[in-house]
């Protein structure tokens, strides 16, 4: 790495960092092809000293690159920077959803984020990779609020730093099992569970242990919403994937047929208040919002 008086890396001007961890740190910087802005991450060197680590990298993002969808963050560049292993996307200007559920959600814009984070899921599962990280701060946003999955798990990783689990992280993922699809659907039901409630799953949901083990009810934070919708999101959250819907797709139609029934569902969440943040209150509903607009 160059003199950090210096502010470059390789040939990255670092604007600012965004992010340490033990995986690595992340900047906002300028693509040296482009000139545009972008993120940049730097894993640590040590890694970049095992042929066999830099096989399995290479090849992982070769395959994660070829994901080219409307709302899957493309990779623009990876490989070796200063004997830094390294990964380069696009900046998004549009912040991540963490922020945008801590600062108050438009639940006008809810119904197309989550069409278009479902869509790209369940593209990502027909070419054979699992996203195995998703979360709210991996979900990005563009000036027009177009949502974008990113950061996908790297398997490669694993055996060389410590994975960080999340809450959203699934029973069999914290057990370090293999991850399928339903593993996915369960990141994406407890996503849905924050994301309306605005609270954090409760411990009930984030044992260990399968009989202490709780599926996640959007009631026990917003009891007006239907029995229909609370259970879509229990059976996502199930502790045994086999009770879980089977993929994306199923998953998706079943949100979206209870939405059918709920149709007050906006008006509903536009009262919430949670103790992590208050959400905001300019919701305003079409006539029409319940219908759907995707297909998968």
């Amino acid at each position: 790495m160059n003199n950090q008086s210096e502010k470059i890396i390789g040939n990255y001007p670092i604007v600012k960092q965004i992010a340490r961890s033990p995986q690595g740190l992340v900047f906002l910087s300028k693509s040296p092809t482009t000139n545009t802005p972008a993120i940049v991450k730097f894993y640590p060197s040590k890694l970049a000293q095992s042929p066999a680590f830099m096989k399995q990298f290479m090849n992982e993002l070769s395959h994660l690159k070829q994901l080219v969808h409307p709302n899957i963050l493309p990779i623009t560049a990876y490989g070796l920077t200063d004997k830094f292993p390294s990964i380069e996307v696009p900046y998004m200007l549009g912040g991540d959803l963490a922020t945008r559920i801590q600062n108050g959600t438009n639940w006008a814009h809810f119904k197309d984020a989550l069409g278009q984070i479902c869509q790209a899921l369940v593209y990502a599962h027909r070419q054979g990779v699992i996203h195995g990280n998703l979360k709210p701060s991996n979900i990005l946003f563009n000036q027009k609020g177009d949502a974008y999955l990113s950061d996908f798990r790297l398997t490669c990783l694993e055996d060389y730093i410590p994975y960080t689990l999340s809450d959203y992280s699934s029973p069999e993922q914290i057990r370090g099992e293999r991850l399928d699809q339903r593993s996915d659907v369960y990141s994406l039901g407890v996503l849905i569970y924050v994301w309306v409630t605005g609270q954090k799953p409760p411990q009930s949901a984030l044992t260990h242990s399968e009989h202490e083990y709780e599926p996640l009810s959007l009631r026990w934070d917003v009891p007006n919403i239907s029995v229909t919708m609370d259970e879509v999101i229990q059976q996502a959250t199930q502790y045994d994937r086999a009770n879980r819907f089977s993929s994306v797709k199923e998953f998706y139609h079943a949100f979206f047929d209870a939405l059918r029934v709920d149709k007050m569902f906006l008006q509903m969440l536009s009262s919430v208040k949670s103790d992590v943040t208050q959400f905001s209150q300019e919701t305003s509903v079409a006539s029409g919002w319940f219908l759907l607009s995707y297909k998968l």
